[in-house]
């Protein structure tokens, strides 16, 4: 696999046995690796498609540091202290 300079990449992680699942994450072109939550909403605002990512094994996401979560719905609710529960009538609806 090759990224575009100024591109990440749009990978699926898996087992070495798989082929069509696992979990989504986007891997910046500095090394951060971003677990989408909230698929397909996410992955559709997002405009990745799931079927067309690769699957890599665990191992390799591992390999790069975590990033935050990208969730559609964490978007939408204003900043929680860390360690503090969010509120959902804080956030905003859905578009």
């Amino acid at each position: 696999m090759t990224i575009d300079r100024g591109h990440g990449a749009f990978v699926l992680d898996g087992t070495w046995d798989e082929t069509t699942s696992g979990s989504p994450f986007v891997i910046d072109p500095l090394g951060k690796a971003y677990q989408v939550a909230d698929a397909p909403i996410t992955l559709e605002k997002l405009e990745y498609d799931a079927e067309q990512a690769p699957v890599v094994p665990d191992e390799w996401v591992t390999l790069f540091d975590r990033g935050v979560s990208l969730s559609t719905y964490d978007a939408l609710c204003p900043p929680a202290d860390p360690g503090a529960d969010q509120q959902s009538d804080d956030c905003q609806e859905l578009p």
